[in-house]
Protein backbone atom coordinates (compact mmCIF):
# COMPACT_ATOMS: atom_id res chain seq x y z
CA UNK A 1 0.00 0.00 0.00
CA UNK A 2 1.00 3.45 -1.01
CA UNK A 3 1.85 5.88 1.39
CA UNK A 4 0.40 9.00 2.36
CA UNK A 5 1.21 12.34 1.71
CA UNK A 6 0.09 15.59 3.57
CA UNK A 7 -0.61 19.20 2.26
CA UNK A 8 3.25 20.07 2.51
CA UNK A 9 4.23 17.22 0.46
CA UNK A 10 5.69 15.07 3.03
CA UNK A 11 4.79 11.17 3.88
CA UNK A 12 3.05 10.36 6.80
CA UNK A 13 6.49 9.10 8.00
CA UNK A 14 7.77 12.69 7.68
CA UNK A 15 10.17 12.23 4.92
CA UNK A 16 9.49 14.82 2.05
CA UNK A 17 8.61 14.17 -1.59
CA UNK A 18 11.42 15.11 -3.07
CA UNK A 19 14.01 13.45 -0.33
CA UNK A 20 12.31 10.22 -1.10
CA UNK A 21 12.80 10.88 -5.04
CA UNK A 22 15.10 8.30 -6.82
CA UNK A 23 18.33 10.50 -7.56
CA UNK A 24 17.70 9.89 -11.76
CA UNK A 25 13.95 11.18 -11.31
CA UNK A 26 15.82 14.32 -9.82
CA UNK A 27 18.12 15.10 -11.98
CA UNK A 28 15.85 14.67 -15.18
CA UNK A 29 13.26 17.54 -13.53
CA UNK A 30 16.64 19.89 -13.06
CA UNK A 31 17.50 19.07 -16.79
CA UNK A 32 14.02 19.79 -17.82
CA UNK A 33 13.90 23.12 -15.70
CA UNK A 34 17.48 24.52 -17.23
CA UNK A 35 17.14 23.31 -20.77
CA UNK A 36 16.72 26.33 -23.18
CA UNK A 37 13.93 26.10 -25.94
CA UNK A 38 14.96 24.98 -29.03
CA UNK A 39 13.84 28.72 -30.87
CA UNK A 40 16.71 30.00 -28.11
CA UNK A 41 18.86 27.77 -29.05
CA UNK A 42 18.92 28.70 -32.47
CA UNK A 43 18.88 32.15 -31.78
CA UNK A 44 22.20 31.67 -29.94
CA UNK A 45 23.72 30.30 -32.79
CA UNK A 46 22.75 32.82 -35.79
CA UNK A 47 23.80 35.31 -33.50
CA UNK A 48 27.33 33.92 -32.54
CA UNK A 49 27.79 33.46 -36.48
CA UNK A 50 26.21 37.01 -36.40
CA UNK A 51 23.32 36.62 -38.70
CA UNK A 52 20.19 38.51 -38.32
CA UNK A 53 17.22 37.55 -37.86
CA UNK A 54 13.43 38.27 -36.64
CA UNK A 55 11.54 36.75 -34.07
CA UNK A 56 8.14 35.90 -35.10
CA UNK A 57 4.95 36.00 -33.01
CA UNK A 58 1.42 34.68 -33.06
CA UNK A 59 -1.11 37.91 -34.00
CA UNK A 60 -3.07 37.68 -30.97
CA UNK A 61 -0.46 37.32 -28.67
CA UNK A 62 3.15 39.35 -29.43
CA UNK A 63 5.12 37.66 -26.28
CA UNK A 64 4.10 34.17 -27.53
CA UNK A 65 6.97 33.69 -29.80
CA UNK A 66 6.49 30.90 -32.58
CA UNK A 67 9.69 31.16 -35.04
CA UNK A 68 12.74 32.33 -36.05
CA UNK A 69 13.21 34.12 -39.46
CA UNK A 70 16.04 35.11 -41.33
CA UNK A 71 17.28 35.23 -45.24
CA UNK A 72 20.03 32.84 -46.67
CA UNK A 73 21.68 34.81 -49.51
CA UNK A 74 24.04 31.62 -51.37
CA UNK A 75 21.05 30.55 -53.55
CA UNK A 76 20.03 30.80 -56.98
CA UNK A 77 16.56 31.41 -55.73
CA UNK A 78 16.45 34.14 -52.90
CA UNK A 79 15.42 32.11 -49.81
CA UNK A 80 14.54 32.71 -46.44
CA UNK A 81 14.17 30.13 -43.52
CA UNK A 82 11.69 29.58 -40.89
CA UNK A 83 12.72 27.92 -37.78
CA UNK A 84 9.81 26.87 -35.48
CA UNK A 85 9.16 24.69 -32.47
CA UNK A 86 6.47 22.32 -31.71
CA UNK A 87 5.90 19.49 -29.04
CA UNK A 88 4.27 16.16 -28.83
CA UNK A 89 6.79 15.19 -29.55
CA UNK A 90 9.67 18.14 -29.06
CA UNK A 91 10.82 18.60 -32.79
CA UNK A 92 12.37 21.57 -34.42
CA UNK A 93 10.82 22.44 -37.32
CA UNK A 94 12.98 24.47 -40.77
CA UNK A 95 10.80 25.82 -43.65
CA UNK A 96 12.72 27.09 -46.68
CA UNK A 97 10.64 29.49 -48.43
CA UNK A 98 11.19 30.52 -51.86
CA UNK A 99 10.67 34.00 -53.50
CA UNK A 100 9.26 33.00 -56.57
CA UNK A 101 5.48 32.97 -56.52
CA UNK A 102 3.96 30.24 -58.88
CA UNK A 103 0.63 31.84 -60.80
CA UNK A 104 -2.48 30.51 -60.02
CA UNK A 105 -2.79 29.24 -63.79
CA UNK A 106 0.96 27.18 -63.30
CA UNK A 107 -0.13 25.72 -59.67
CA UNK A 108 -1.63 22.39 -60.62
CA UNK A 109 1.71 22.02 -63.06
CA UNK A 110 4.16 22.88 -60.34
CA UNK A 111 2.03 20.97 -57.96
CA UNK A 112 2.79 17.65 -60.04
CA UNK A 113 6.76 18.42 -60.37
CA UNK A 114 6.71 18.78 -56.77
CA UNK A 115 5.21 15.73 -56.03
CA UNK A 116 7.69 14.07 -58.21
CA UNK A 117 10.58 15.89 -56.52
CA UNK A 118 9.03 14.47 -53.15
CA UNK A 119 9.17 10.92 -54.51
CA UNK A 120 12.81 11.09 -54.09
CA UNK A 121 13.17 12.88 -50.83
CA UNK A 122 13.92 10.12 -48.06
CA UNK A 123 13.02 13.56 -45.73
CA UNK A 124 11.72 16.23 -45.94
CA UNK A 125 8.99 17.55 -48.61
CA UNK A 126 8.22 20.33 -51.29
CA UNK A 127 4.68 22.04 -50.18
CA UNK A 128 2.67 24.89 -52.47
CA UNK A 129 0.54 26.77 -50.40
CA UNK A 130 -2.62 27.39 -52.50
CA UNK A 131 -3.26 30.28 -51.30
CA UNK A 132 -0.51 32.49 -51.54
CA UNK A 133 1.01 30.86 -54.38
CA UNK A 134 4.53 30.38 -52.72
CA UNK A 135 6.94 27.27 -52.50
CA UNK A 136 8.47 25.69 -49.19
CA UNK A 137 10.47 23.22 -48.43
CA UNK A 138 9.73 21.78 -44.81
CA UNK A 139 11.71 19.41 -43.10
CA UNK A 140 11.72 18.56 -39.13
CA UNK A 141 14.03 17.21 -36.54
CA UNK A 142 12.42 15.06 -33.52
CA UNK A 143 14.48 15.60 -30.59
CA UNK A 144 12.32 14.36 -27.47
CA UNK A 145 14.79 12.73 -24.82
CA UNK A 146 17.73 13.39 -27.02
CA UNK A 147 19.25 15.82 -24.86
CA UNK A 148 22.08 17.06 -27.69
CA UNK A 149 24.80 18.87 -26.79
CA UNK A 150 25.29 22.26 -27.91
CA UNK A 151 27.61 20.48 -30.37
CA UNK A 152 25.58 18.04 -31.62
CA UNK A 153 22.53 20.82 -31.78
CA UNK A 154 24.12 23.21 -33.67
CA UNK A 155 25.89 20.33 -36.02
CA UNK A 156 21.86 19.19 -36.40
CA UNK A 157 20.88 22.80 -37.29
CA UNK A 158 23.61 23.22 -40.20
CA UNK A 159 22.65 19.65 -41.48
CA UNK A 160 19.28 21.29 -41.25
CA UNK A 161 20.48 24.36 -43.54
CA UNK A 162 22.28 22.50 -45.71
CA UNK A 163 19.96 20.29 -46.67
CA UNK A 164 17.66 23.42 -47.14
CA UNK A 165 20.24 25.39 -49.32
CA UNK A 166 20.44 22.09 -51.15
CA UNK A 167 16.50 21.79 -51.87
CA UNK A 168 16.10 25.56 -52.61
CA UNK A 169 19.21 24.92 -55.36
CA UNK A 170 16.90 21.90 -56.94
CA UNK A 171 14.16 23.78 -56.69
CA UNK A 172 15.31 26.66 -59.08
CA UNK A 173 17.41 24.05 -61.29
CA UNK A 174 13.81 22.19 -61.98
CA UNK A 175 11.88 25.65 -62.33
CA UNK A 176 14.56 26.86 -65.33
CA UNK A 177 14.15 23.27 -66.95
CA UNK A 178 10.20 22.92 -66.73
CA UNK A 179 9.62 27.07 -67.46
CA UNK A 180 12.50 28.15 -69.46
CA UNK A 181 10.41 31.24 -70.69
CA UNK A 182 9.91 32.76 -66.95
Amino acid sequence: MGKLTTQDGRREDGVSMRESMPLNIEVEFKLMETQPGLLDRVSDILIQRGDEFEWISDAGDLSQKTGIAYIQYDTMLPTSFLFMESNNPQTLVLDVLFATKVPQDKQVEVNLILNKLNEERVSGDFRLDLDSGYVYFHQSAIVENMNLTDRQFNQMVMNLERVGLDMAEMYAQTLESEFPES
